[in-house]
């Protein structure tokens, strides 16, 4: 992937995070579809001296591509979307599966919680050639933003362990529309991911 063949505003936005971090550009061929991730290559340098082994919390997830990422975003290119087909990925990182889904023609909404995160995603979507279909929102799984209802959620990793069980049922409430939400959790946490799925059952079904 060449940078300049980025946009120009992209390409600003790319300088701006080259100049504070250690990137390359990814490719991930799902099929017919191949997306450019934007990814850093330097962890101790993101790490800045933190040790994620005394804090789990201290490790900035969405720097790695997961592996249920690239499994979801497979998943997704399978499937018939249209243009008209709404799609919200929570806790986008790296925001390979909610690409693949634009790449397919959905219109799609990646959030997360800080701004470079979206960053990355910005360029990795124009990298992708897929912007037109992507919007970018900041999104606080404790303070969720009022939004219109999509067709699909989508996520992958959502469970750190049972303490991020609510609030991410509670910012699934009220923004799906009566279609099962994908999700695709990693087996280290498939057991605290079982009674998130027996709840968007039972608040489907209650839907008139």
């Amino acid at each position: 992937m060449d940078p300049q063949t980025l946009p120009a505003q992209v390409q600003d936005l790319y300088t701006k995070i080259r100049k504070q971090y250690k990137v390359a550009f990814e490719p991930l061929q799902l099929g017919e579809v191949r997306l450019n991730l934007l990814k850093v290559t330097d962890l101790e340098e993101m790490l800045d001296g933190r040790d994620p082994f005394q804090d789990v919390s201290e490790f900035p997830f969405w720097i790695k591509l997961w592996e249920a990422a690239i499994v979801l975003a497979q998943f997704l290119t399978g499937q018939n979307f249209t243009g008209e087909t709404r799609i919200l990925e929570l806790g986008a990182g790296l925001g390979a599966p909610g690409l693949a889904a634009a790449a397919c023609g959905a219109r799609v909404t990646l959030t997360d919680y800080e701004e470079l995160i979206l960053d990355f995603s910005r360029v990795s979507a124009a990298a992708s050639k897929v912007s037109d279909n992507v919007t970018f929102e900041l999104l606080d799984w404790l303070d969720p933003p009022d939004m219109e209802p999509f067709d699909v959620i989508i996520g992958q990793r959502y469970f750190s362990g049972k303490s991020s069980l609510n609030p991410c049922s509670g910012c699934c409430a009220g923004r799906s529309s009566p279609v099962e939400s994908f999700t695709w959790p990693t087996m280290p946490t498939a057991r605290v991911c079982s009674p998130f799925l027996n709840w968007r059952k039972r608040s489907i079904r209650s839907r008139p």
